[in-house]
């Protein structure tokens, strides 16, 4: 499967699919992506542009980075010819994303209701920094701004320092990818519904879904209390600990293997205490997760980082390395699977990655080196165009609008944890019937580890599941049984997509893997989401969100130096994943429509991850070695961080960008004029940014976040308040969209996660996360099972 030769029969799976950018970097990744599906991707590059580049980020490696795969164009937008033009490559195309979405709509002078009855089948996506009712909309939004005003950097760091703002634009680059699976989705909406429509995408609402289950919203709702970082005081070490070759491994304590872990210490003689039967218990195990943290890093230091990882995962206890951009670009895993290409013509030797999916039936194109601007295929341009002719010559059929774009798809949910069943839950949103099954015989953790209502805790009340459980539907089989197997290959039946994310091997023990599926029915679509591949020497690893962002790059690039590499808050690799393996399902109907074929698809988390990293791994091959973590600084932006103000762990994120907008900061805040002006140079405080930060925070914790944010959007310096669940839920009026009250069966109130991706700019409805098994005699009965049959499975313990 990992095979990514040039060409063969089966050919790209966007190949056909042509896509118009009309993009700033924000956005840029996001293109870069469906052109490494096969997409022709044409960039509208204005004359004399420099694409919007962010500050500090080396040209080439940024051009590697977010323009491989594309070509381009110049268009100057300002003239009548130029919108012409423009008119034209709109019309010929089947995707445009814009970013800035609205003021690249509103510069243009384009209506997005007009463009939506003028070219229906046209996806049109807009992707804005903030929603347009946000006290921060038409601000300037740097990476660090949307993270803080996203939930995600007052989650990062230790509850006893400065919050951290994830690195290398990982905010941005999350936002991008969410925009191309807006497209893809309108894309599908034009064969499902009959008109592609037009999606809105807002950065700070994306960066807060990722934010989602650390914090939770019912935290606060439940038991007022506002979702933090955690204290490594508690837990010191963090998760990750140092081997004897001075190397990193991340370790989970927490899940089914517990018991493992204790037999793992007794084998090492790392104390009596362990022999001790108590420690079988899982709750007194849980209590002393700071003893065993300890005691994990005192078996770290008699091994190395491999010998750990090795003898971890052959416990089945997810224990993953925690690698940096040079490591990964020679990792044994990541090579096996073809992992990166060579960029021919690049102007220095360089591989880039390809798109973090392999098909059973379809061939990723090899890379194509970033374009000059205005740099394309005439022959490309030519037929771009003949299809722009042939559309203004006669419309499609338009269906009736407000449906949602997958309404008619079907999907069999085999997933468990995040990273899959949030996977299935964004085609769940967009109107896929999403029938989840699962079984209290093999319980997911995920409706057992979170956050319950007070006084109550069942497998039904974990908030988590809004998440995980949002707009599906729930089968409870046993497939112990042969008949629960039986009743899972007629769901699979029924299905038009089957999407897993068990460990290698759990579902051909039960004669439904992808192999099977596809040989009984070849249309179907199967979506396999392994920790870090379905093939290669570590196929068999296991590993959550936090495990994977360590493995693939996350926790090196976060962080201050002196800090160990914790990475970020949250589970972000399980949030990334999802974004990717979507589209891996929307590429392979789209794809379908052409062939009549299905696909195996294997949307590794691993491989999603190195698609947030950023320039990291151009920078490492052009400079020899790894970035290095830098806290929240940037390397041409200062002052760059996150700063005290009044009040007890209140913060203010700061970048910037200019020598003016250093002499507004130190207007608005007061700053002398002789400690202003020796500052002046944006030279001169890089290269004093210990002091100037101290100056700036000295004046800062006197001052109220919200009103100083207020204060320096309006002197034109890009500032925002570092926000969390409290501020979305009272007091950011652009977050109001963010969650959906409802009531749950046990009759307590409960906060669900909306989608932030909106159809028509709509938010799609929220049905609340099912308990296990509610639909199960609904679902038995369109599946063709009597009453008396399903009656007579629930009472020998086959729907449980």
């Amino acid at each position: 499967m990992s095979e990514t030769s040039d060409v063969d029969a089966n050919g790209a799976p966007l190949a056909g699919l042509r896509v118009l950018e009309l993009s700033d970097s924000a956005g840029a990744l996001g293109g870069r992506f469906l052109a490494a599906l096969g997409a022709t991707v044409l960039r509208v590059d204005r004359p004399n542009s420099d694409r919007g580049a962010e500050p500090g980020t080396c040209r080439e490696a940024r051009d590697l980075t977010l323009h491989v795969g594309k070509q381009s164009v110049e268009i100057d937008t300002s003239s009548a010819d130029g919108r012409r033009e423009l008119t034209a490559l709109i019309t010929g195309s089947d995707l445009v994303i814009c970013s800035p979405g609205r003021p690249i709509m509103d510069q243009l002078g384009i209506s997005i209701e007009a463009f939506a009855e003028e070219h229906p089948d046209v996806a049109l996506v807009l992707l804005d920094p903030f929603p347009p009712d946000s006290p921060f909309n038409g601000e300037t939004a740097t990476d660090l701004l949307l993270s803080a005003a996203g939930g995600l950097a007052w989650l990062c760091g230790g509850a006893e320092g400065r919050p951290e703002q994830p690195k290398e634009l990982l905010s941005q680059s999350y936002a991008a990818i969410s925009a191309s699976l807006a497209g893809l989705l309108g894309v599908n909406a034009r064969a499902l519904q009959g008109r592609a429509g037009w999606f809105e995408v807002t950065a700070q609402e994306a960066v807060a879904f990722a934010s989602a289950q650390t914090g939770d919203v019912n935290h606060l709702t439940w038991h007022d209390r506002i979702p933090s970082r955690p204290s490594w005081a508690e837990n010191p070490r963090g998760g990750v600990f140092q081997c004897a070759d001075g190397r990193w491994v991340s370790v989970v304590f927490f899940g089914a293997r517990y018991k493992q872990v204790i037999a793992w210490f007794q084998q090492e003689r790392l104390g009596e205490t362990y022999h001790d039967p108590a420690w079988l218990d899982y709750e007194y195990y849980f209590e002393r997760i700071q003893q065993l943290a300890e005691t994990m890093a005192e078996l770290c230091t008699r091994y190395t980082a491999d010998e750990v990882v090795q003898s971890g995962q052959s416990r089945l206890i997810m224990v993953t390395p925690v690698l940096g951009a040079t490591d990964l670009l020679s990792d044994p895993q990541l090579l096996a699977r073809n992992m990166f290409s060579a960029v021919p013509d690049s102007p220095s030797p360089v591989v880039v990655p390809r798109a973090p999916l392999v098909f059973s039936h379809a061939t990723l194109p090899r890379p194509t080196a970033p374009p000059r601007p205005g740099a394309h295929d005439p022959a490309m341009l030519a037929e771009w165009l003949q299809e722009s002719a042939r559309r203004q010559g006669g419309r499609s059929a338009v269906s009736q609008t407000g449906r949602l774009p997958l309404e008619g798809l079907r999907v069999a949910d085999f997933t468990w944890m995040l990273a899959g069943p949030i996977a299935a839950r964004f085609l769940a949103d967009m109107g896929a019937d999403v029938v989840r099954l699962e079984s209290s015989t093999r319980q997911d953790l995920a409706r057992e580890i979170g956050n319950h209502p007070p006084g109550l805790q069942t497998i039904d009340t974990n908030s988590h599941q809004n998440l995980a459980g949002g707009n599906k539907r729930s089968l409870a089989v046993n497939m112990r049984e042969a008949e629960g197997v039986e009743i899972a290959r007629k769901a699979i039946g029924w299905a038009d997509v089957v999407i897993e994310n068990f460990r290698g091997g759990a579902m051909a023990k039960w004669g439904l893997d992808p192999e099977s599926l596809l040989a009984d029915r070849p249309e179907l679509i199967v979506l396999s989401i392994p920790a870090v591949g379905s093939d290669g020497p570590r196929s068999g690893f296991g590993a959550i969100g936090s495990g994977v962002a360590a493995y693939g790059g996350i926790n090196m690039l976060t962080g201050f130096p002196e800090n160990p590499p914790r990475g970020v808050g949250v589970m972000i690799a399980d949030f990334f994943t999802p974004l990717f393996a979507v589209q891996g399902v929307l590429a392979a109907l789209y794809e379908r429509q052409r062939s009549g074929r299905g696909q195996h698809i294997d949307a590794a988390m691993l491989e999603s991850t190195l698609w947030m990293t950023g320039t990291t791994l151009a920078d490492a091959q052009f400079e020899g070695q790894d970035p290095k973590r830098r806290g929240n600084r940037d390397l041409s932006m200062a002052p760059h961080g996150i700063f005290r103000c009044q009040g007890d762990d209140e913060w203010l994120a700061l970048s910037i960008r200019s020598d003016g907008e250093w002499r507004d900061l130190c207007r608005v805040l007061s700053i002398p004029l002789e400690c202003a002006e020796r500052f002046a140079l944006a030279s001169t405080r890089l290269a004093h940014q210990d002091e100037v930060e101290r100056v700036v925070e000295d004046a800062t914790k006197k001052c109220v976040r919200w009103e100083l944010s207020e204060q320096l959007q309006a002197a034109g310096v890009p500032a925002v308040p570092l926000e969390n669940v409290a501020d979305h839920l009272y007091h950011d009026a652009g977050m109001h969209r963010r969650w959906t009250e409802h009531t749950h069966p046990f009759g307590y109130p409960l906060m669900s996660q909306n989608q932030f991706i909106r159809p028509g700019g709509s938010v799609v409805p929220s049905r609340r996360y099912p308990n296990l098994g509610e639909h199960t005699a609904e679902v038995l009965g369109e599946l063709g099972f009597s009453e008396d049959a399903v009656n007579d499975l629930f009472s020998r313990g086959i729907l449980k």
